[in-house]
């Protein structure tokens, strides 16, 4: 499973990458753009980014538990 993380406009991708890589190791989660086309879910985390048409895509809320619970939603539950 890949998770892509894209955009940034205060620093909230970093601490949140470093949050999830930890509890999450089952995961494979990124910022490396040639995953742009081969992953479970892009999460925007703001700014000026390219994001495919018809990719699966969530924003990031500021909140990162919060975030992260509609991930999973999203990936497992394909809410």
């Amino acid at each position: 499973m890949i998770v892509l993380l894209l955009g940034d406009t205060n620093g909230g991708k970093s601490r949140f990458l470093s949050y999830v890589k930890e509890m999450y190791p089952e995961i494979m989660w990124t910022e490396d753009r040639m995953f742009l086309y081969h992953n479970a879910l892009i999460v925007n985390f703001g700014g000026s980014v390219f994001i495919p048409p018809n990719a699966n895509t969530l924003t990031w809320s500021g909140d990162d538990d919060e975030t992260l619970d509609r991930i999973f939603k999203r990936i497992y539950n394909n809410v």
